[in-house]
């Protein structure tokens, strides 16, 4: 089973989010809602904000093509059956 058949078969049964972490300035950011946690460290701006289910796959490409985001998916809470 590839990953992407992998990550398919669990969203199915789990709820997930997306941290995203953005390291310096890009000229392509995306929006950054308030609720963001910012901090600054030697110089760069580290951000982590959160994206419900919808909004994450609304900004899978995008992220994969921008070299200035870390990005991280993490469990959230099972789904209900």
């Amino acid at each position: 089973m590839n990953m992407l058949q992998q990550t398919r078969e669990n969203n199915n049964k789990y709820i997930w989010r997306l941290v995203v972490l953005t390291q310096g300035e890009s000229p392509r950011k995306p929006p950054i809602p308030p609720s963001a946690i910012k901090w600054k460290n030697s110089g760069i701006l580290y951000t982590f904000w959160f994206l419900d289910e919808e909004e994450a796959e609304k900004w899978r490409s995008y992220f994969a093509s921008e070299k200035d985001f870390l990005v991280f998916w993490f469990l959230k809470e099972k789904r209900k059956q």
